[in-house]
């Protein structure tokens, strides 16, 4: 007698638990950096401040403007309620909702070819592995002007995995839910997806689809578009935006001094931009055959992402390009480039004899995948705890003060952390800028004077290096941060690290 075949709900089952299994391990394998890794500097200051970490309520930088006040508010939390190191758990469950996120846009695309061809989505899996655990990540991944998603860390920038999983909604013609995912990435970090959430919603209620949004999908939208205009008050009010000399001249600091590798084209448009514009042509041409929602949400996508890079290349403008408006290619890269592999893996034949050869495969590569993932996880740590700044960095943190306030270089990278491992102040830093333009104009004082002081460190008092300042304000007086700055800024060979 011979077996039956075992039903299509059984196989979506068997399907579901395969594609949850991979994703964890897709997202404990995947790359991760330490506590506290470059933006983490930045975006849990406020955080770590407002939480009563060490002595962070007196650094001057902790207490201006926050423009990303719900994630300060998860730092927070996170500090008051958990071990900061469950960060590292936040990542892994955002990072697998990103694969299996991928994973089902490709499904739903595609559709019925997967059934057809079995061993195509195992080899799908195989090649999401290889193209984010290894370097493919920076040429078929990573959006324009060294934006991503992921990151390897938590920080606002990977809410944009609820955009990957609101376009999967939106495919399963779940206008409702597709739209509701598309709020915490607007709230977390508007600075980055504001654009890319804003079109997102307006092309699935407007777009032409094949049928009309139902009224849920409309409240949805109402919803979204509420939180979008307290947004837009709360920046208005807590940022002061206005069109005068002091925001023009703020940003213009920004923009051209602090961050130009985000905002001016000439320093992203490069051989790497252009691999990843074929990525986007090529996947195009793909999707103008495919359903309706996918090529009208990737055209938007595509459309707006090319032509405001081009516009702004040819016809430059400091307040436009501070908006980064291709930073959409942070989600159009990693949906090209699975539209891309979802083709190559479903060209593949499938015939009985190729099953070992698969087999064999899919596992080599994923083992490879996770292989590579692991080890570069353990080289960032080394890297991290053996930086000449740690024995400085855990100096001050065994003798920490409530008075201290440190002056060090601000422009050198292993000191960034220096913060939120030691919770000492520091007069300033160049990773952690302010936003509302009166506070950028002080930070970049600041920066001058601090540089200044050890660029003559030898020749000059810090009195002559700050001079007139006093306690009022949060300015230091010399004498202050003579007497709070250890031997490591003033000699370093007599003080633990070397600079």
């Amino acid at each position: 007698m011979e077996d039956k075949p075992a039903s299509p709900r059984k196989f979506s089952r068997n399907h579901s638990a395969r594609d949850r299994a991979l994703a964890w391990l897709f997202a404990i394998t995947y790359p991760q950096a330490p506590l506290f890794t470059e933006n983490q500097n930045t975006k849990f200051l406020h955080g770590a401040a407002d939480s009563g970490f060490g002595f962070l309520k007196n650094d001057w930088t902790a207490t201006t403007a926050d423009p990303l006040p719900l994630f300060s508010l998860l730092v927070r939390s996170l500090y008051a309620f958990a071990p900061v190191p469950a960060a590292h758990g936040i990542f892994i469950v955002l990072t697998a909702l990103y694969a299996h996120s991928l994973i089902g846009l490709c499904k739903a695309m595609f559709q019925n070819r997967w059934e057809a061809n079995r061993g195509a989505i195992y080899l799908l899996w195989t090649l999401l592995f290889l193209a984010h655990h290894t370097r493919l990540e920076t040429y078929l991944i990573e959006g324009f002007a060294f934006q991503y998603v992921l990151g390897h860390y938590l920080q606002p920038c990977v809410a944009g995995v609820f955009i990957l999983a609101s376009i999967k909604s939106h495919l399963d013609n779940r206008s409702a839910t597709a739209i509701s995912l598309l709020i915490p990435p607007l709230l977390i970090h508007p600075g980055a997806y504001a654009l890319s959430t804003l079109l997102l919603a307006f092309s699935y209620v407007f777009l032409p689809s094949g049928q009309r949004a139902s009224n849920v999908a409309l409240f949805a939208f109402s919803i979204f578009m509420c939180c979008a205009l307290v947004l837009l008050a709360y920046y208005l009010s807590e940022f002061r935006l206005r069109n005068t000399n002091e925001s023009i001249q703020a940003i213009t600091i920004l923009s051209n001094e602090r961050i130009p590798h985000h905002t001016q084209t000439a320093r992203w448009l490069d051989g790497k931009a252009a691999i990843k514009m074929l990525v986007i042509f090529l996947a195009g041409l793909s999707v103008i055959h495919q359903d309706g929602r996918i090529r009208g949400v990737f055209l938007v996508m595509t459309c707006f992402t090319l032509f405001s890079s081009i516009a702004l290349h040819l016809f430059p403008n400091t307040a436009a390009a501070f908006a980064t408006p291709w930073r959409i290619s942070v989600i159009l890269l990693p949906l090209s480039a699975m539209i891309l592999l979802s083709r190559l893996s479903l060209a593949l034949p499938d015939h009985p004899g190729r099953q070992v050869i698969l087999s064999t495969a899919v596992f080599l590569g994923i083992g490879y995948a996770a292989y590579s993932g692991v080890t570069e996880t353990y080289s960032r740590y080394r890297h991290y705890e053996t930086a000449l700044a740690m024995p400085m960095i855990r100096f001050v943190q065994a003798n920490a003060d409530p008075g201290q306030l440190y002056l060090l270089p601000p422009k050198t990278m292993s000191l960034e952390r220096f913060r939120l491992e030691t919770g000492v102040p520091i007069l300033v830093n160049w990773k952690t800028h302010p936003y509302r333009a009166d506070e950028v104009l002080e930070w970049r004082e600041r920066i001058a004077a601090a540089e200044g002081f050890f660029k003559a460190m030898s020749a000059l008092t810090v009195e002559n290096a700050f001079p007139g300042q006093g306690r009022p304000g949060g300015h230091p007086t010399g004498s202050s941060v003579r007497r709070n700055v250890p031997a490591t800024c003033a000699s370093p060979d007599n003080f633990p690290g070397t600079w």
